[in-house]
């Protein structure tokens, strides 16, 4: 008899270290999966950023550009043999001394541009390495043995990478146009 409970007692036992071992491995899959969740919201949080951004930048420096533009025609047209006073007038508005082109920004505008630019590409590629790297984290949890029997009874499935595709209609990257 007392080998009887011994044995049972040692079968609970056993049932019991599988159980929660079983468990264990399920709760790893599961804050697997939220930490790909939290990667897969930085990308899209880093693209929103792009899209918002980009064509906002573009905008205020077309805008600049043209103001730029502007300014430099008035002056030549002002020293191109225009009355004294409509010259004083533009000398005046554009803050010229003798002779002094007015501090033009564009090309540090455009620098400025440039560098958004890559710290915006540059953020959303390591949002994405970091998506990557989760899902690979998971999809070798998920297929190593022994977790891979249990998870596969519960439903646990391998999840995709996040891949760029490069066609000629990609929509993946804002166009800019100066």
């Amino acid at each position: 008899m007392k080998k009887i409970l011994i044995a049972l007692a040692a079968l609970i036992g056993l049932f019991l270290i599988g159980f929660f071992s079983a468990k264990g491995v399920e709760n790893r899959a599961i804050a697997q999966e939220e930490t790909i969740e939290n990667a897969s919201s930085a990308v899209e949080a880093s693209e929103k950023r792009r899209f918002d951004l980009i064509p906002n930048l573009e905008e205020a420096i077309k805008a600049y550009d043209e103001h730029e533009y502007k300014t430099l025609n008035d002056l030549a047209e002002a020293r191109s043999g225009n009355s004294d006073k409509e010259f004083k007038t533009i000398q005046n508005q554009i803050d010229v001394v003798v002779e002094r082109y007015p501090d033009l920004k564009s090309q540090k505008n455009y620098q400025d541009f440039m560098n958004e630019l890559s710290v915006t590409e540059n953020k959303l590629l390591a949002d994405r390495k970091t998506y990557n790297k989760e899902v690979t984290r998971y999809n070798r949890l998920i297929r190593q043995f022994p977790s891979k029997q249990f998870l596969a009874l519960v439903g646990y499935e391998p999840q995709d990478y996040q891949r760029l595709v490069f066609e000629n209609n990609s929509v993946d990257a804002p166009k800019v146009h100066f």
